[in-house]
């Protein structure tokens, strides 16, 4: 399992899908690593969905959802919270998931 450092490089050309026009990605990408909370939880949920110029990858969604939920950004700590429920990129625990 990922922890909060141990994430997938953030920068634009890791981030982005070979060929892919998705330039906010990028944006995102340089937020989230900057300590931005609402953009890391953001850039989670496109790891989780395998979307907006990102492939799926629920441990870094996890480990991003973890940064913004310290920060105490409301919607990463119910994804954070969603994503223990339903054992997604962690094994499923309820007791960490609220």
């Amino acid at each position: 399992m990922k922890d909060a450092l141990d994430l997938p490089p953030c920068a634009p050309e890791a981030v982005l899908r070979p060929g892919g026009a998705d330039r906010g990605a990028a944006r995102v990408s340089e937020l989230a690593e900057a300590g931005d909370a609402a953009a890391q939880t953001e850039l989670g949920e496109r790891y989780e969905e395998g979307g907006g110029g990102v492939v799926r990858d629920y441990e870094a969604a996890v480990a991003l959802y973890r940064r913004a939920a310290e920060q105490g950004d409301a919607r990463g700590q119910g994804n954070r919270g969603a994503m223990y429920s339903n054992g997604w990129g962690v094994p499923q625990d309820q007791s960490g998931a609220w």
